[in-house]
């Protein structure tokens, strides 16, 4: 099973808990008890790199729906540290190509679990909003509009959602088709 860690602030990543099984990921522990994030998401990697590209991806994903959901939710990134399956032969873990930045503290959030149990054993907990969340990674349309609230929240990032969202409720481009769509449909008011 292949798990990498995070790095970030505890609430975030605890956040990400509930969130993940949406993604069919889930937040496991390390050998160090550390919290990583596996699952079946990541049952067809078969090499490091693919494995570093794939959490990218679901992180933007994770992150993104974090953000709607409480907008105090900070970036989670990838940690130092792949965890791959356990072969003869093959290392502990692998590094990753994550910066060591000081925006991004090494995360101190353990899962401690009873002898001879750890938490991959346990089936995936989803929570009551599971199938909203679910439907939101799922749509095309709405996902183009995770990446936007994905990092830390700019004038710039949020200009980018406003405009899919209009576009995407318009179902248009055109800027003067979004405020007459916005209105009709009861999002705004005239």
């Amino acid at each position: 099973m292949w798990k990498i860690e995070l790095s970030g602030e505890a609430n975030d990543i605890l956040g990400l808990k509930q969130l993940a099984p949406c993604c069919d990921g889930a937040l496991v522990a390390a050998p160090d008890a550390q919290y990583c994030l596996g699952g079946p998401a990541f049952d067809q990697v078969t090499t490091a790199e693919e494995m570093e590209a794939e959490v990218e991806r679901v992180l933007t994903l994770l992150n993104g729906l974090a953000c709607l959901e409480r907008f105090e939710h900070g970036p989670v990134g990838i940690g130092e540290r792949i965890y791959g399956p356990q072969r003869p032969g093959a290392p502990l873990f692998y590094r990753t190509r994550a910066p060591k930045s000081a925006r991004q503290p090494h995360s101190m959030v353990w899962e401690f679990a009873p002898p001879g149990h750890h938490s991959s054993d346990w089936p995936i907990e989803k929570g009551t909003d599971y199938d909203r969340r679910k439907r939101i990674v799922s749509d095309p349309d709405l996902v183009g509009i995770l990446p936007a609230f994905a990092d830390e929240i700019t004038w710039q990032r949020l200009r980018v959602a406003f405009e899919k969202i209009c576009a995407l409720v318009s179902r248009s481009n055109s800027k003067g088709r979004w405020d007459n769509s916005l209105v009709r449909l009861g999002y705004a008011q005239g």
